[in-house]
């Protein structure tokens, strides 16, 4: 279900430097030698495609004492016609600031918030209409959250708390009857949760229990 769909999209919103393309071909940039002792160096890596010539990603770095390295400023990749993929910030090794995506047409993908405060994170569908949205801190939602269907008609609805879902959350069809009401407790499906068919039919569900190791909302 798109549904389903969307909240993958939420899911993938945590600050992680997972989130990019694997790297081809030789790399011919070289480091600077690890300082002896003192203060970190910063440095500015650039990877280049499989041609030795098609840059690929560049980022900011600090080489410390003994050679370990931590990201720290910024960090761009680009697919294969030039056109820009990431754009992610990180201070000392952790995610900062805003991380941006973009498809392959250049519009955006994503805007995620991966600062320590709380703010807004956006996902977009390759149209430009928002598929996700809601308040996040480091990357992981956290507050109220809506998804949309590839029409522009809400979907769902309801509030997430580190990453998870929490407390009552509606959902509908892209008709804009009502798909399914119901409560989670820490991402999981507790109590009565009822479902309509898009004729606007209710639908038998049964009771779901909380499992005996599932903790309360926060």
């Amino acid at each position: 279900m798109r549904s389903v769909a969307l909240f993958a999209l939420a899911a993938l919103t945590a600050c992680t430097s997972n989130l990019s393309l694997p790297l081809r071909g030789p790399f011919p940039t070289s480091a600077p030698p690890a300082p002896p002792s003192g203060e970190p160096v910063a440095h500015e890596e650039v990877d280049y495609g499989a041609d030795g010539t098609t840059l690929v990603r560049t980022k900011e770095v600090l080489v410390y004492p003994g050679g370990k390295r931590a990201r720290h400023g910024r960090e761009v990749e680009w697919y294969a016609d030039g056109t820009k993929r990431f754009e992610r910030y990180f201070d000392h090794g952790e995610p900062a600031g805003v991380w941006q995506s973009w498809f392959e047409d250049g519009t955006r993908r994503s805007e995620v918030h991966c600062g320590e405060e709380s703010g807004t994170t956006t996902w977009w569908y390759e149209d430009g209409r928002v598929a996700a949205r809601g308040p996040s801190i480091r990357g992981a939602p956290d507050g109220m959250w809506a998804f949309w269907h590839e029409d522009g008609a809400i979907a769902e609805e309801g509030r997430m708390a580190g990453g998870l879902r929490v407390g009552e959350w509606n959902a509908w069809y892209a008709s804009g009857s009502q798909r399914a009401r119901g409560h989670y407790r820490n991402g999981v499906r507790v109590g009565e949760w009822l479902s309509w068919t898009p004729e606007g039919e209710l639908v038998e569900t049964p009771l779901e229990p909380a499992p005996p190791d599932a903790p309360e909302d926060p």
